[in-house]
């Protein structure tokens, strides 16, 4: 059985390959992570700890948890242009599908 913490770390882990979050981008801050995941305070704390320790993640006090450029293991996450036309490209989805 998969403790909670490794499991959420897992799932922001691939949130981070899935390029939902890339380099430089911020983690929800732990309230957020509570209330959105629907886990406790310390299955945060530790899962926020494990992606720190593995690399994943800089996490800050003050400004938060970020996710790390360049990523572990050589992973790069997509360009700024590559993330831009994704957007661009969802925009363009969710505009026409109010027609």
């Amino acid at each position: 059985m998969v403790a909670a913490y490794r499991a959420l770390a897992d799932a922001l882990i691939e949130a981070i390959r899935a390029s939902e979050y890339g380099p430089g981008d911020k983690l929800p801050t732990m309230r957020e992570l509570i209330a959105g995941r629907g886990v406790g305070l310390t299955v945060a704390q530790d899962a926020y700890a494990a992606l720190a320790r593995e690399g994943w993640v800089e996490r800050n006090r003050k400004t938060g948890t970020f996710v790390r450029d360049p990523l572990p293991g050589g992973l790069s996450g997509p360009s700024l242009e590559e993330r831009v036309s994704a957007l661009e490209e969802w925009r363009r989805s969710v505009e026409g599908s109010g027609d």
